[in-house]
């Protein structure tokens, strides 16, 4: 049997992965508040046993699971001088998140003539160069990685579905599995298999054995949940009686927050109007759904393309498949969940896998001329290809040209020390202090948001700041050295040396004459929490 390189899936796939990792070693982009943050500190805390013996130097942050920060950080031990061999890495995740769009478009979308070919080209550039993908390539945000697994089980349950009508226990098992352990990685990720359920019970009759299906997809997801998150749910319930902490305390009232149920909310719609067209405002203010600037029509087009389609449909004006049906019904579900809980455009990878289809849907059921459908494909794939250069960069973003990751000026702290963190991003320096110190976070990011106003351990930090014998260590951006805290006579800070924010950042006291850091007690100094 004569082998064809380009129709092998296995072939297709390693040319999608390789041009992911050589598209982000070119960009080499990240994402700095994040990674200086928590994402490399959570990994080095796990490591190094520090997550729980700390008081929480990144906010809430410090305690989300730390699997997923594990290989990034095990990639910098290696090479920190190499950045471009990390990005390369980073980016194959990309590469199979633009492999999964492919065949998810060629799943659903009809090929049989070339016009229609055309249209699954069309949907895949599409999707794969939406912002929520483009700007988290080769980042340590890790929401790519998610919809990886996602996509991957999705792709599996419609082939399984859709296309076979066959019930597979394997497939579906697997299928689950892979579900359950993105949710277990990161919770974000939750509303979209939400959404993948609640569409899946109103398709049941399209699904084979479905009893058998929902019990098999039920079990798998729980096992996965638990595989990658039943040890840390452990250890959050044995450290702060709560398995979901910091969040979901209204509930089990752990004693270490506020009784309330923590979330983000600064990017959720407003009025009516806002939850109603929503793009259309994202148009206009980027700055509702994400820091960046981006002149993002993407999906404004998805979300006409969308609504006509699902009035079309109830007005049995035109009919579609099965799968499409479902993709549909997923989608908006997974659209008003998405919006209701986050509205952060950075989650909105999955949705966007998806938002190409129903651009060239709309085109081929409302479009029947063949030269005019070639027309609309062509200005489509025009824009796809523009859209990237219309994305801003994020406000900490970084030239890698100098060839080094990251790098920090260490110093060595007494033992007996506390270190406090200054707001944020500010704990990646921690990562590189010669010291047993115990961390302290302190006026971090959504512990001071004036619409929730709380503070994680505040008994505890509140305890260890008033004891004027304690020795304290302040680290923080260059723009703490004109707060209060500083500013008081005999107070003396030296810029650290590094490669994040161009020496932003500051040390209190600065090092004695023998390079060691020994603190002021807590007497002289002005820590409000």
């Amino acid at each position: 049997m004569k082998f064809n390189f380009f129709k092998s899936n296995f072939c297709v796939f390693f040319l999608f992965i390789l041009t992911g990792g050589l598209y982000s070693s070119y960009i080499s982009q990240e994402i700095y508040w994040d990674f200086a943050h928590y994402h490399y500190y959570n990994a080095w805390a796990f490591l190094n046993g520090r997550t729980f013996t700390d008081l929480a130097p990144a906010g809430i942050h410090s305690y989300f699971n730390p699997l997923l920060d594990l290989p990034l950080y095990t990639l910098l031990e290696f090479f920190n001088f190499y950045p471009k061999i990390i990005f390369f890495y980073q980016g194959l995740w990309a590469g199979a998140l633009w492999f999964l769009v492919y065949k998810l478009v060629s799943l659903i979308l009809p090929s049989q003539m070339p016009i229609q070919r055309v249209g699954i080209f069309c949907a895949c550039i599409f999707s794969a160069l939406g912002f929520a993908i483009v700007r988290q390539i080769g980042t340590s945000t890790n929401e790519i990685q998610l919809a990886v697994l996602f996509l991957t089980a999705v792709y599996f349950i419609l082939k399984s579905c859709f296309i076979n009508h066959k019930f597979c226990p394997k497939t579906i098992f697997f299928s689950a599995l892979m579900l359950g352990a993105a949710c277990g990685l990161k919770l974000t990720i939750i509303p979209m298999v939400f959404a993948l359920g609640i569409v899946s019970l109103f398709f049941f009759k399209n699904i084979p054995a479905y009893k058998k299906t929902f019990i098999l997809m039920f079990f798998g997801g729980l096992v996965g949940f638990l595989l990658t998150n039943g040890w840390w749910m452990w250890q959050l319930w044995t450290h702060f009686e709560n398995p979901l902490f910091p969040f979901a305390n209204n509930f089990f009232k752990s004693p270490y927050m506020p009784l309330e149920n923590y979330r983000d909310t600064n990017f959720l719609p407003t009025t009516l109007s806002m939850w109603l067209f929503y793009p259309f405002y994202w148009l206009l203010d980027s700055k509702l759904v994400t820091d960046v600037f981006s002149s993002n029509f993407q999906y404004v087009l998805t979300y006409v393309c969308v609504i006509v389609l699902g009035l079309l449909l109830l007005m049995r004006k035109i009919s579609l498949s099965k799968i499409q049906l479902f993709v549909l019904c997923f989608w908006i579900t997974a659209y008003i969940l998405w919006l209701g809980l986050f509205s952060i455009l950075r989650y909105g990878v999955i949705l966007e896998a998806f938002n190409g289809i129903f651009v060239v849907l709309a085109i081929q059921l409302l479009v029947h001329q063949r030269s005019f459908q070639l027309i609309l494909y062509m200005l489509v794939l025009i824009y796809s290809l523009m859209m990237p250069f219309s994305y801003g960069k994020w406000v900490y973003y970084k030239d890698y040209s100098f060839g080094v990751y990251y790098a920090i000026e260490p110093y060595q702290i007494v033992d007996d020390a506390v270190v406090i963190f200054y707001g944020s991003p500010v704990t990646i320096v921690g990562t590189k202090l010669k010291t047993k110190a115990r961390y302290i976070g302190v006026k971090q990011s959504f512990e001071q948001d004036p619409n929730k106003n709380f503070i994680l351990f505040q008994n505890e930090k509140q305890k260890i700041l008033s004891d004027p014998d304690t020795k304290i260590v302040v680290i923080g951006l260059g723009n703490f050295l004109n707060d209060d805290i500083i500013t008081q006579p005999g107070i003396s800070c030296k810029h650290i040396g590094n490669t994040l924010y161009l020496n932003s950042y500051g040390i209190c006291p600065p090092p004695d004459a023998d390079g060691v850091v020994r603190g002021y007690k807590a007497s002289l100094l002005k820590i409000k929490l």
